[in-house]
């Protein structure tokens, strides 16, 4: 699941021109307070992550600034921001493409772009859409008309973080890999000290294998349960054999 593009309107500092990615390794450099960890936290939203983290709240990243505002005026905050992100879509297993399970011609398209609406107040605080091809911000029409449009395509809704979050897992991106985007900058060594159970458990989540390990467990906990059943069934038959011999003596 790479990201080809991405693009910010209302978020932080950070101008709202397409920023095109790189097969690979990726630098974002800057000074302090130019937008490198809201580009991050932006980024961390189109991978579904349900919350950014450190002391940065994702309301707190909405407001008109960068272009928007002469160099000396203060940040003005806006009603909601708008991320987008294209992503490469290739085909995988047995011909179907990776977004294939989003439907809405996601399931032929080389390039989907994935639309995230933050708002500043009310609910909900996330709303996802997914389209087919390469789209983009116009510069001189307001967003709202272009997501209007978007949003009107046949089979096109829109989508809670929730949603977008289990479509992701069907693709493979499990909530285990977006708890370990989530950890602030600084972290992730964290990681380490998770007890060694936890720590096994992300290891099978990220290679796809708690599956496994989950049908397993159960089939395992339903054993264990017959075997009690079988027990229990057994001392019960004892208790009654026990009753009937002692009918037995008295006929």
């Amino acid at each position: 699941m790479r990201l080809a593009e991405v693009q910010f309107v209302h978020w932080a500092a950070i101008r709202p021109d397409p920023i095109p990615l790189a097969m690979g390794v990726n630098q974002v450099l800057g000074p302090n307070g130019a937008g490198k960890t809201a580009f991050l936290d932006g980024v961390k939203l189109l991978y579904g992550v349900d919350e950014v983290g450190g002391d940065h709240h994702l309301r707190g990243y909405v407001y008109r600034g960068g272009p928007d505002l002469a160099d000396d005026d203060p940040p003005v905050p806006a009603d909601q921001a708008y991320l987008r992100g294209t992503f490469h879509n290739p085909p995988a297993d047995r011909g179907h493409r990776l977004f294939a399970v989003f439907g809405q011609g996601c399931e032929h398209a080389d390039f989907v772009t994935v639309f995230c609406v933050v708002r500043r107040l009310g609910t909900p605080l996330r709303s996802y859409l997914v389209v087919p091809g390469w789209e983009s911000f116009g510069r001189h029409r307001p967003i709202e008309d272009d997501l209007r449009r978007w949003g009107q395509q046949p089979r096109a809704r829109w989508l809670g973080g929730d949603v977008y979050g289990e479509r992701l897992s069907e693709i493979g991106i499990s909530r285990t890999h977006r708890r370990i985007l989530a950890l602030p900058q600084g972290e992730t060594a964290q990681l380490l000290r998770d007890p060694p159970e936890r720590l096994f458990n992300r290891v099978l989540e990220l290679t796809g294998k708690q599956v496994v390990l989950d049908e397993f467990r159960r089939a395992q906990d339903a054993y264990q349960k017959a075997e009690a059943r079988y027990q229990l069934a057994k001392q019960q038959l004892g208790v009654a054999e026990a009753r009937l011999a002692k009918l037995e003596l008295r006929a």
